[in-house]
């Protein structure tokens, strides 16, 4: 089996390369921005011919032209895209990715079931797994995924994109497992971009973000958990990147190129809407002073038929099919909203409050009957906090540190080092957490850091990474100190949690009631649905413990190596 994860790996790296790099040679961009920007291009690639084979209703075997089409594109630039690759920033982020994927792949091993309390866990990977099924084997058109959710409920990209991988290999949940972990994967390269924009760049700082990657619980988890959310945090973040880059270039294809990521990220999931709201009125309002220039608009207008052709190949043909009621308003935060103005307030009030505040404040678990001691409820406690809190995701001493960083470089102007003005990251802070939280319908009594302010906690780590020198030294103890207490409770206990192999048979005898060895309704769901759907984990393939325990030690010593190394700093952050 660990062969077949290699092939995968093999697969996934020869497609990206080879449909991505070619359609970015020529750009006038770094090599580093190329590698990522021709990730983003990869996976849109991927997707609208995954899209397009199952409109034409053509047979799997067509899939076999992908690797055809990225083998005659890079031979047609083979040596613009080895020399890109030689290039030693894109080949140490190419190395760096290539650890923080492999570590991803080692916890993802352990994996025997999915859990966490009071999250979406319960169901979502069942039906991205559906989906993708659903396109490959093209399953009836009224077909309801976990029995819940119609297609127009989600957008398709990602699952399109890991099923034109799964079409290639094999379409089993093992395998699906593999691909949504190398997809999620992918967020790692435009948080490296931005640490360049943030400090002097060095090793150091790519060793330290990749290090803060391998800790945070809510990248693991989200990282391992095959659905969508990091890979549209990976759009959201690669096209803010390049909408950067084109303010100040005033390289009018690059914001094009950002709002086509963009786009991407919206048909992925759609929590990326509300960056896609505060980047449009950014670009009006920052660029108010062209607003009489035909020039503007001729951008303007270029970004919005680009963005707009994307993702009207999705909604263009659910309107076609489902017809437009069905493809607007039958998404969660549509269907799961209070149905008056009053019920609608409190709703959203509640909603910031329980994202915002954490949970030790709130009592949230009074609620559920659950055991209130030993080593699981430790793990749905630490949980709740990494998954669910804004403050906590970024890490246990790492939000505290963060909000004292980002006020210090506010007074400094250093925020202006990242390519816009302190006002734009202000009201781009505030603007995707207002949006962001209250775009979720329902109630939710856990906090909803998890589905839509991701981006901003990618960003917020890798703040951190960029300014872990600027802390005095108490307090770059104090961090370190945090990050071993979320690597132990947020990633070791979590995983051992998710690695114990619970028999359905216990699940069924104790339906009644909350399961006294478990997390209750979280983990006896997901039970029911792997036993079921007949699904074997990649976990239950037989890896030895030992062995991955080993490998992953190898790799966090190799990025801590790499820390304590990269000390030469290299010149300021310049792009030409």
């Amino acid at each position: 089996m660990t062969l077949w994860v290699l092939l995968c790996l093999s697969v996934f790296a020869g497609l990206i390369l080879g449909l991505g790099l070619p359609l970015v040679a020529n750009l006038h961009l770094a090599a580093d921005e190329k590698l990522c920007l021709g990730a983003a291009f990869a996976l849109i690639a991927l997707y609208l011919a995954a899209f397009g084979i199952y409109i034409l209703d053509l047979p799997l075997a067509v899939f076999i032209v992908l690797p055809l089409a990225a083998l005659v594109f890079a031979a047609a630039r083979f040596r613009r895209c080895v020399s890109l690759l030689r290039t030693p920033s894109a080949s140490r982020m190419l190395g760096l990715w290539l650890i923080w994927a492999g570590w991803s792949l080692g916890f993802l091993t352990l994996v025997r079931n999915y859990s966490g309390l009071g999250s979406g866990v319960i169901g979502d990977w069942m039906e991205h797994y559906q989906r993708a099924e659903f396109f490959l084997f093209h399953w009836p058109l009224p077909s309801r995924f976990i029995r819940a959710y119609s297609l127009t409920a989600r957008p398709p990209l990602a699952n399109l994109a890991t099923g034109a991988f799964l079409a290639l290999t094999k379409v089993d949940f093992a395998s699906y497992q593999v691909f949504s972990t190398l997809e999620s994967s992918l967020v790692f390269l435009p948080a490296l971009l931005f640490v360049g924009r943030m400090t002097r760049l060095s090793r150091r700082h790519q060793y330290g973000l990749l290090l803060l990657f391998m800790v945070n619980p809510l990248l693991m988890h989200n990282g391992t958990y095959p659905w969508t959310k990091l890979i549209t945090t990976f759009f959201v973040l690669t096209a803010l990147y390049f909408f950067v880059r084109s303010r100040e270039t005033s390289r009018n294809w690059l914001a094009a190129g950002a709002f086509v990521c963009l786009g991407a990220g919206f048909l992925a999931h759609y929590s990326a809407g509300p960056y896609l709201v505060a980047l449009v009125v950014a670009w009006f309002w920052w660029r108010r002073s062209e607003w009489y220039q035909p020039r503007f608009w001729r951008a303007t207008l270029m970004c919005a038929v680009l963005g707009g052709l994307l993702l009207a190949t999705w909604f263009a043909w659910s309107i076609n099919v489902y017809g437009f009621n069905q493809t607007f308003l039958s998404n969660s935060s549509v269907i799961g909203a209070a149905p008056t103005p009053r019920g609608l307030l409190a709703e959203k009030g509640l909603n910031f409050f329980n994202t915002l505040v954490p949970p030790p404040l709130r009592h949230t678990f009074d609620h559920y009957d659950i055991p209130k001691s030993g080593p699981i409820f430790v793990r749905d406690y630490a949980f709740t906090l990494y998954q669910l809190n804004l403050f906590f995701a970024v890490g246990s001493t790492g939000g505290i540190l963060l909000c004292r960083l980002l006020w210090k470089a506010s007074r400094q102007k250093a925020l202006a080092s990242a390519g816009l003005p302190r006002a734009f990251w202000s009201f781009f802070i505030f603007c995707t957490i207002v949006v962001g939280i209250g775009v979720n319908g329902g109630r939710d009594d856990w906090g909803l850091t998890y589905i839509c302010l991701q981006p901003l906690v990618v960003l917020g780590v890798t703040f951190l990474a960029a300014h872990f020198g600027d802390l005095k030294r108490p307090l770059r103890i104090l961090l370190v100190a945090g990050l071993i207490v979320d690597f132990g409770l947020g990633v070791i206990l979590h995983f051992y949690v998710e690695h114990l192999n619970i028999p359905f048979s216990l699940w069924f005898f104790d339906r009644g009631r909350s399961l006294t060895i478990t997390d209750g309704p979280s983990i006896s769901f997901n039970v029911l649905g792997k036993h079921l759907l007949h699904l074997e984990f990649l976990g239950d393939q037989p890896f030895h413990p030992a062995i991955v325990i080993t490998c992953l030690g190898g790799l966090f010593a190799l990025a801590l190596l790499g820390f304590f190394r990269g000390n030469s700093a290299s010149p300021p952050f310049v792009r030409g």
